[in-house]
C-alpha cells in the first residue's frame, strides 16, 4: 500500500498547486496523503476537499523549522485538532520572519545590481510562506540576473540546490540572512497541545553521526516526539533509524518530501498502513 505523509505545494516552496498534486497522488494509487507546507496550513482546507473528491484520505500537516543546540531540525505536525488559533498565531510569527528575511535578501541582491520586478515581489510576498527556493527561482528567471551571476560569481545554470547552497547558506554570501528559529522542544510541546502528532522529518540530513542522532532523538522522545520519518535520501541510514525508532517506541512515518510532484508515495505493509491510518484520521 502507498502513503506519502510529507508533501509541499505552491502554498509554500513546492512547484505544484494542490489540485495537481492530489491528481498525481491518485494516479499513483496513494491512499493516505499529508500536505506539509513550510510554516503554513493555509492550503489545508482545499487539500482535504480535493482529497475527499478523489477518495484519498487527506491529512492536515505543517513542517516547522526549529533549532536545538544550534542545530536545525524540521518537525512535522500531523493532524492538528485543537487550539488551531494558537497554532495559526505561532505560524503567523514564523511567516513574518520569512517575509523579513526575504525582504533583506532582495535588498542585498538589488544592491549588487540584480533585478526584481514589482510583479515578482508581489507574487513572492503574496504567498503564505516565502522561502529560499522561491527567491532563487525568481532571481534565476531573469536574463539580466543570469548574466550578472556569471559576471560577478562565475555561476551558470539553473541548479536550484547549488544556487541555494552558494548564495543563501554559505556564511558571508550575498543572500546569507539568518532567520531566528524556535526551540525544537517548544515546538514539540505546541504540537502536542494541538492534538497533532509530532514527527522529526528527514533525520538522515540533520545529524553528523549515530551517537548524536541517538542522544538528541531520545531527548525529543522524552519531550513528547511521536514519530520519526524514514530517510528518503540517504537510504543506507534506514536500518539505523528503524532500530532507533523501535528502541524508543517512536512511530515510523513515510514521506517523499516532494516539492515538484515527483517520486510520490512510499510502499508499506498493510499492517503499517492500518496503524498510520488509525493514528492520523
Amino acid at each position: 500500500m502507498l502513503v506519502d505523509l510529507h508533501l509541499h505545494s505552491t502554498f509554500s516552496d513546492g512547484r505544484m498547486p494542490v489540485p495537481e498534486l492530489v491528481a498525481k497522488a491518485k494516479l499513483r494509487g496513494i491512499g493516505l496523503l499529508a500536505l506539509c507546507d513550510h510554516d503554513t496550513i493555509e492550503g489545508a482546507g482545499l487539500f482535504k476537499k480535493i482529497c475527499r473528491q478523489n477518495k484519498i484520505q487527506g491529512v492536515t500537516g505543517v513542517e516547522m523549522s526549529t533549532s536545538h543546540q544550534n542545530n536545525d531540525f524540521h518537525i512535522l505536525a500531523l493532524n492538528p485538532r485543537h487550539h488551531l488559533l494558537l497554532l495559526k498565531k505561532f505560524l503567523k510569527l514564523e511567516q513574518d520572519k520569512r517575509q523579513s528575511r526575504a525582504r533583506q535578501i532582495i535588498k542585498n541582491f538589488e544592491g549588487a545590481g540584480f533585478f526584481f520586478s514589482a510583479t515578482t515581489k508581489n507574487k513572492l510576498f503574496g504567498q503564505p510562506s516565502v522561502g529560499k527556493p522561491q527567491l532563487a527561482r525568481a532571481i534565476m528567471a531573469v536574463e539580466q540576473n543570469k548574466k550578472l551571476l556569471k559576471k560577478l560569481f562565475n555561476f551558470e545554470g539553473r541548479n536550484l540546490s547549488r544556487f541555494i547552497k552558494t548564495f543563501f547558506e554559505k556564511p558571508g554570501a550575498l543572500g546569507h540572512v539568518l532567520k531566528p528559529k524556535p526551540e525544537s522542544v517548544d515546538v514539540i510541546h505546541l504540537i502536542k497541545k494541538t492534538g497533532a502528532k509530532s514527527v522529526l522529518a528527514h533525520p538522515d540530513l540533520d545529524f553528523p553521526n549515530e551517537k548524536s542522532a541517538t542522544e538528541i532523538i531520545t531527548h525529543f522522545k522524552k519531550e513528547g516526539l511521536w514519530g520519526l520519518e524514514l530517510p528518503h535520501i540517504m537510504i543506507s541510514q534506514r536500518p539505523f533509524f528503524r532500530r532507533l525508532a523501535r528502541q524508543l517506541g517512536l512511530v515510523l512515518t513515510y514521506g517523499s518530501d516532494s516539492h515538484n510532484g515527483r517520486h510520490l508515495g512510499i510502499k508499506i505493509s498493510a499492517q503499517e498502513y492500518k496503524k498510520l491510518f488509525k493514528s492520523l484520521t
